[in-house]
Protein backbone atom coordinates (compact mmCIF):
# COMPACT_ATOMS: atom_id res chain seq x y z
CA UNK A 1 0.00 0.00 0.00
CA UNK A 2 0.48 3.77 -0.31
CA UNK A 3 -0.16 6.93 0.45
CA UNK A 4 -0.10 10.44 -0.27
CA UNK A 5 2.02 12.40 1.60
CA UNK A 6 0.78 15.26 3.24
CA UNK A 7 1.37 18.25 1.50
CA UNK A 8 1.97 21.88 2.72
CA UNK A 9 2.75 24.73 0.78
CA UNK A 10 4.71 26.82 2.90
CA UNK A 11 7.46 27.74 0.20
CA UNK A 12 10.89 29.61 0.79
CA UNK A 13 11.09 33.00 0.93
CA UNK A 14 14.01 35.61 0.61
CA UNK A 15 15.70 37.87 2.91
CA UNK A 16 18.85 39.91 2.06
CA UNK A 17 21.59 39.50 4.49
CA UNK A 18 20.59 42.39 6.62
CA UNK A 19 17.40 41.94 4.54
CA UNK A 20 15.59 37.68 4.27
CA UNK A 21 12.90 35.57 1.69
CA UNK A 22 10.53 32.93 3.18
CA UNK A 23 10.79 29.14 2.59
CA UNK A 24 9.29 25.83 4.06
CA UNK A 25 12.60 23.49 11.85
CA UNK A 26 14.36 20.74 12.68
CA UNK A 27 13.48 17.18 12.40
CA UNK A 28 11.51 15.05 9.51
CA UNK A 29 8.30 16.70 7.65
CA UNK A 30 6.83 13.22 7.77
CA UNK A 31 6.65 10.33 10.12
CA UNK A 32 5.82 6.53 9.91
CA UNK A 33 4.83 6.72 13.14
CA UNK A 34 5.90 7.86 16.29
CA UNK A 35 9.92 7.93 16.12
CA UNK A 36 10.35 6.74 12.84
CA UNK A 37 10.18 9.03 10.02
CA UNK A 38 10.33 8.02 6.12
CA UNK A 39 13.73 7.96 4.44
CA UNK A 40 14.50 7.48 0.89
CA UNK A 41 15.37 3.22 0.43
CA UNK A 42 18.75 1.91 0.59
CA UNK A 43 20.23 4.53 2.53
CA UNK A 44 19.32 7.36 0.38
CA UNK A 45 21.56 5.74 -2.61
CA UNK A 46 20.11 6.34 -5.88
CA UNK A 47 17.53 8.59 -5.18
CA UNK A 48 16.41 9.65 -8.31
CA UNK A 49 14.46 13.03 -9.66
CA UNK A 50 13.03 13.85 -13.10
CA UNK A 51 13.66 17.54 -14.19
CA UNK A 52 11.28 19.55 -16.22
CA UNK A 53 11.70 20.13 -20.48
CA UNK A 54 11.52 23.87 -19.64
CA UNK A 55 12.97 26.66 -18.48
CA UNK A 56 13.35 28.69 -15.57
CA UNK A 57 13.50 32.65 -16.08
CA UNK A 58 16.64 33.26 -17.62
CA UNK A 59 18.18 29.90 -17.75
CA UNK A 60 17.82 27.65 -20.26
CA UNK A 61 16.69 24.04 -19.64
CA UNK A 62 20.50 23.12 -19.44
CA UNK A 63 21.13 25.46 -17.44
CA UNK A 64 18.45 24.80 -15.09
CA UNK A 65 18.95 21.30 -14.92
CA UNK A 66 22.79 22.15 -14.72
CA UNK A 67 21.45 23.99 -10.99
CA UNK A 68 19.93 21.00 -10.02
CA UNK A 69 22.06 18.99 -10.33
CA UNK A 70 24.47 21.04 -8.13
CA UNK A 71 21.69 21.05 -5.23
CA UNK A 72 21.69 17.70 -5.18
CA UNK A 73 25.43 17.11 -5.43
CA UNK A 74 25.80 19.96 -2.11
CA UNK A 75 23.72 17.02 -0.19
CA UNK A 76 25.59 14.44 -1.78
CA UNK A 77 29.00 16.19 -0.59
CA UNK A 78 28.11 15.45 3.17
CA UNK A 79 30.90 12.78 3.85
CA UNK A 80 29.01 11.55 7.24
CA UNK A 81 26.10 10.81 4.54
CA UNK A 82 25.13 8.03 2.23
CA UNK A 83 22.70 9.34 -0.09
CA UNK A 84 23.56 9.83 -3.31
CA UNK A 85 21.56 11.39 -6.41
CA UNK A 86 20.47 10.44 -10.30
CA UNK A 87 18.72 12.14 -12.83
CA UNK A 88 16.21 9.71 -14.25
CA UNK A 89 15.31 11.88 -17.00
CA UNK A 90 13.48 14.42 -17.85
CA UNK A 91 9.86 14.62 -17.75
CA UNK A 92 7.53 13.91 -21.28
CA UNK A 93 6.18 17.46 -21.18
CA UNK A 94 7.28 21.26 -20.54
CA UNK A 95 5.47 21.52 -17.16
CA UNK A 96 3.19 25.03 -17.43
CA UNK A 97 -0.35 26.91 -15.22
CA UNK A 98 -2.39 25.26 -18.29
CA UNK A 99 -1.04 21.20 -17.27
CA UNK A 100 0.76 21.14 -13.88
CA UNK A 101 -2.05 19.59 -11.42
CA UNK A 102 -1.37 16.24 -11.89
CA UNK A 103 2.49 17.04 -10.65
CA UNK A 104 1.10 18.41 -7.86
CA UNK A 105 -1.57 16.45 -7.10
CA UNK A 106 -1.13 13.20 -8.56
CA UNK A 107 -3.39 10.76 -8.28
CA UNK A 108 -1.44 7.62 -8.05
CA UNK A 109 2.60 6.91 -7.59
CA UNK A 110 3.99 6.97 -11.74
CA UNK A 111 7.08 6.62 -11.20
CA UNK A 112 8.43 10.28 -11.83
CA UNK A 113 10.04 12.80 -8.57
CA UNK A 114 8.79 15.74 -10.92
CA UNK A 115 11.48 18.84 -10.35
CA UNK A 116 9.06 21.56 -12.20
CA UNK A 117 10.66 24.70 -13.78
CA UNK A 118 7.59 27.38 -13.45
CA UNK A 119 9.19 29.52 -16.40
CA UNK A 120 7.63 32.68 -15.87
CA UNK A 121 6.01 32.30 -12.19
CA UNK A 122 2.37 31.68 -13.77
CA UNK A 123 2.16 28.55 -11.90
CA UNK A 124 3.26 30.29 -8.43
CA UNK A 125 1.04 33.47 -8.89
CA UNK A 126 -2.06 30.63 -9.48
CA UNK A 127 -0.94 29.36 -6.28
CA UNK A 128 -0.20 31.86 -3.99
CA UNK A 129 -1.24 34.84 -5.78
CA UNK A 130 0.96 37.53 -7.63
CA UNK A 131 4.49 39.15 -6.21
CA UNK A 132 4.03 36.14 -3.35
CA UNK A 133 7.67 36.31 -2.84
CA UNK A 134 7.97 31.91 -2.69
CA UNK A 135 10.61 30.88 -4.00
CA UNK A 136 10.07 27.21 -4.14
CA UNK A 137 8.28 24.43 -1.91
CA UNK A 138 9.09 20.66 -2.12
CA UNK A 139 8.73 17.58 -0.18
CA UNK A 140 8.12 13.23 -0.29
CA UNK A 141 5.25 12.79 -2.50
CA UNK A 142 4.14 9.37 -2.05
CA UNK A 143 5.29 7.02 0.61
CA UNK A 144 4.75 2.99 1.94
CA UNK A 145 4.11 2.81 5.31
CA UNK A 146 4.47 -0.48 5.99
CA UNK A 147 8.29 0.36 5.02
CA UNK A 148 8.75 3.47 5.82
CA UNK A 149 10.18 4.21 2.83
CA UNK A 150 9.85 7.33 0.35
CA UNK A 151 9.02 6.26 -3.21
CA UNK A 152 8.32 9.83 -4.87
CA UNK A 153 9.40 13.40 -4.22
CA UNK A 154 8.39 16.13 -5.77
CA UNK A 155 9.40 19.88 -6.01
CA UNK A 156 8.42 23.48 -8.00
CA UNK A 157 10.86 26.00 -8.27
CA UNK A 158 9.58 29.54 -9.57
CA UNK A 159 11.12 31.14 -12.11
CA UNK A 160 9.23 34.18 -12.35
CA UNK A 161 11.17 35.57 -8.83
CA UNK A 162 14.16 35.72 -11.35
CA UNK A 163 12.40 38.14 -13.82
CA UNK A 164 11.91 41.93 -14.25
CA UNK A 165 12.91 44.88 -11.98
CA UNK A 166 13.07 42.92 -8.38
CA UNK A 167 14.46 39.86 -9.97
CA UNK A 168 15.99 37.26 -7.48
CA UNK A 169 19.56 36.94 -8.33
CA UNK A 170 20.29 33.66 -10.63
CA UNK A 171 23.70 32.31 -8.67
CA UNK A 172 21.55 32.86 -5.02
CA UNK A 173 18.83 30.25 -6.62
CA UNK A 174 21.08 27.74 -5.75
CA UNK A 175 20.66 28.43 -2.15
CA UNK A 176 16.64 27.79 -2.97
CA UNK A 177 17.33 24.40 -5.08
CA UNK A 178 19.68 23.13 -2.53
CA UNK A 179 17.20 24.04 0.32
CA UNK A 180 14.06 22.74 -1.59
CA UNK A 181 15.57 19.48 -1.87
CA UNK A 182 16.69 19.49 2.04
CA UNK A 183 12.30 19.02 2.24
CA UNK A 184 12.23 16.33 -0.75
CA UNK A 185 14.73 13.85 1.07
CA UNK A 186 12.17 14.82 4.29
CA UNK A 187 14.05 18.19 5.99
CA UNK A 188 12.00 19.91 7.41
CA UNK A 189 12.31 23.48 8.74
CA UNK A 190 15.51 24.72 11.27
CA UNK A 191 16.30 27.70 13.41
CA UNK A 192 19.64 27.77 14.99
CA UNK A 193 21.39 31.34 13.65
CA UNK A 194 18.48 31.85 11.41
CA UNK A 195 16.69 34.61 13.87
CA UNK A 196 19.84 35.86 14.78
CA UNK A 197 21.03 37.23 11.48
CA UNK A 198 17.73 38.34 10.48
CA UNK A 199 14.83 38.84 13.41
CA UNK A 200 16.65 40.18 16.05
CA UNK A 201 16.72 37.28 18.03
CA UNK A 202 19.06 36.92 20.68
CA UNK A 203 22.52 34.43 20.62
CA UNK A 204 21.34 32.72 24.61
CA UNK A 205 18.08 32.50 25.79
CA UNK A 206 16.08 35.42 25.99
CA UNK A 207 16.69 38.27 26.95
CA UNK A 208 20.39 37.25 27.19
CA UNK A 209 23.03 37.46 24.23
CA UNK A 210 25.12 34.78 25.80
CA UNK A 211 27.68 34.51 22.95
CA UNK A 212 29.09 37.59 21.23
CA UNK A 213 27.58 38.10 17.71
CA UNK A 214 29.95 37.76 14.53
CA UNK A 215 30.82 40.57 12.72
CA UNK A 216 28.89 38.73 9.53
CA UNK A 217 26.56 35.75 9.78
CA UNK A 218 27.35 34.90 6.01
CA UNK A 219 27.97 30.96 5.56
CA UNK A 220 26.22 30.67 8.89
CA UNK A 221 22.78 30.46 8.53
CA UNK A 222 21.32 27.23 8.44
CA UNK A 223 20.21 25.91 4.72
CA UNK A 224 16.79 24.73 6.32
CA UNK A 225 15.76 27.92 7.89
CA UNK A 226 12.54 29.23 6.18
CA UNK A 227 14.09 32.56 5.22
CA UNK A 228 16.55 32.67 2.41
CA UNK A 229 19.06 35.38 3.03
CA UNK A 230 20.76 36.47 0.16
CA UNK A 231 24.24 35.96 0.00
CA UNK A 232 24.29 34.12 3.46
CA UNK A 233 25.89 31.17 2.02
CA UNK A 234 22.74 29.24 2.19
CA UNK A 235 23.69 26.60 -0.55
CA UNK A 236 26.21 24.82 1.97
CA UNK A 237 24.57 22.51 4.48
CA UNK A 238 25.53 24.46 7.72
CA UNK A 239 26.32 21.97 10.83
CA UNK A 240 23.13 21.63 11.95
CA UNK A 241 21.70 20.29 8.31
CA UNK A 242 24.56 17.76 8.21
CA UNK A 243 23.80 16.39 11.85
CA UNK A 244 20.17 15.55 10.62
CA UNK A 245 20.74 14.56 7.20
CA UNK A 246 23.54 12.57 8.22
CA UNK A 247 20.95 10.73 10.84
CA UNK A 248 18.44 10.25 7.72
CA UNK A 249 21.01 8.90 5.79
CA UNK A 250 24.10 8.04 7.92
CA UNK A 251 27.50 6.92 6.77
CA UNK A 252 28.31 4.03 9.28
CA UNK A 253 30.40 5.49 11.27
CA UNK A 254 28.03 8.96 12.08
CA UNK A 255 26.49 7.28 15.45
CA UNK A 256 29.62 6.37 16.76
CA UNK A 257 31.73 9.03 15.61
CA UNK A 258 29.28 12.02 17.07
CA UNK A 259 27.71 13.03 20.32
CA UNK A 260 24.22 13.62 21.46
CA UNK A 261 22.01 14.75 24.15
CA UNK A 262 18.24 14.50 24.61
CA UNK A 263 15.58 15.43 26.93
CA UNK A 264 12.00 16.67 27.58
CA UNK A 265 10.61 19.97 27.71
CA UNK A 266 8.02 20.35 30.26
CA UNK A 267 5.48 22.82 31.96
CA UNK A 268 6.27 24.42 34.80
CA UNK A 269 4.56 22.33 36.77
CA UNK A 270 6.90 19.84 35.73
CA UNK A 271 4.77 17.29 34.71
CA UNK A 272 2.83 18.15 31.44
CA UNK A 273 5.17 18.30 27.86
CA UNK A 274 5.47 20.99 25.54
CA UNK A 275 5.55 20.80 22.47
CA UNK A 276 6.90 23.09 19.47
CA UNK A 277 10.20 24.42 22.07
CA UNK A 278 12.97 25.13 19.77
CA UNK A 279 16.08 23.63 21.59
CA UNK A 280 19.73 24.86 20.44
CA UNK A 281 23.08 23.43 21.23
CA UNK A 282 26.05 26.01 20.66
CA UNK A 283 29.41 24.43 21.12
CA UNK A 284 30.92 27.58 23.61
CA UNK A 285 34.31 27.28 21.74
CA UNK A 286 32.52 27.60 18.16
CA UNK A 287 28.76 29.01 18.89
CA UNK A 288 27.90 29.44 15.57
CA UNK A 289 29.64 26.83 13.27
CA UNK A 290 28.89 24.40 15.68
CA UNK A 291 25.69 24.90 16.44
CA UNK A 292 22.64 22.44 16.23
CA UNK A 293 18.40 22.47 17.19
CA UNK A 294 15.48 20.36 17.74
CA UNK A 295 11.98 20.89 17.80
CA UNK A 296 10.20 19.20 20.75
CA UNK A 297 8.01 16.61 20.12
CA UNK A 298 9.10 16.59 16.25
CA UNK A 299 8.87 12.65 16.33
CA UNK A 300 5.55 12.93 17.41
CA UNK A 301 2.61 11.69 15.67
CA UNK A 302 0.19 13.12 18.53
CA UNK A 303 1.05 16.11 20.37
CA UNK A 304 -1.45 14.86 23.21
CA UNK A 305 0.40 14.44 26.75
CA UNK A 306 1.34 10.67 27.40
CA UNK A 307 1.61 10.07 23.77
CA UNK A 308 5.18 8.96 22.53
CA UNK A 309 7.87 11.38 22.26
CA UNK A 310 6.06 14.38 23.03
CA UNK A 311 8.08 17.06 24.20
CA UNK A 312 11.05 14.62 23.57
CA UNK A 313 14.27 16.53 21.60
CA UNK A 314 17.25 15.27 20.19
CA UNK A 315 20.24 16.87 19.61
CA UNK A 316 22.31 15.04 17.66
CA UNK A 317 25.96 15.50 15.49
CA UNK A 318 27.70 17.11 18.79
CA UNK A 319 31.44 17.40 18.29
CA UNK A 320 33.15 14.81 21.06
CA UNK A 321 34.47 16.45 24.05
CA UNK A 322 33.33 19.40 23.15
CA UNK A 323 30.80 21.22 25.69
CA UNK A 324 28.12 23.18 24.52
CA UNK A 325 25.76 25.67 26.43
CA UNK A 326 22.09 24.37 25.56
CA UNK A 327 18.83 26.56 25.89
CA UNK A 328 15.34 27.04 24.61
CA UNK A 329 14.06 29.94 22.29
CA UNK A 330 10.20 31.02 20.48
CA UNK A 331 10.43 30.42 16.96
CA UNK A 332 9.45 33.83 16.02
CA UNK A 333 8.43 33.58 12.43
CA UNK A 334 8.13 30.74 9.38
CA UNK A 335 6.13 27.62 9.04
CA UNK A 336 7.07 24.42 10.71
CA UNK A 337 5.93 20.70 10.42
CA UNK A 338 5.86 20.97 14.25
CA UNK A 339 3.68 23.37 15.73
CA UNK A 340 5.91 26.32 17.29
CA UNK A 341 4.81 27.33 21.13
CA UNK A 342 4.97 30.91 21.49
CA UNK A 343 5.52 32.12 24.01
CA UNK A 344 6.69 29.77 25.76
CA UNK A 345 5.56 28.53 29.05
CA UNK A 346 6.65 30.74 32.29
CA UNK A 347 8.08 29.87 35.33
CA UNK A 348 5.58 29.19 38.05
Amino acid sequence: MTTHAFRSLLGLVVLFLGLAAPADAGGPLALRASGQPFRWPNGGLMIPFNPDQGGLGPLNNAQAIAQTTAAFAAWEAIPSASATHVNAGTLAVDVDETNFVPFLNATAPDGLSAIVYDEDGAIFDLLFGPDSGVLGFAGPEWLNPATGEIIEGFSFMNGGSLLGMNAFPVAEFLSVQVHEFGHYQNLAHTVVNGQAAGFGDTTGPTPFDTFPRPASFANRIETMYPFLFVNGGMATPHADDIAFFSFLYPEPTFASSTGTITGRIRAPNNTTPVTGVNVIARNIANPYDDAVSAISSDFAVSYAPGQPFVGVYTLRGLTPGASYAVFVDTILEGGFSTPPRSPLPAPL
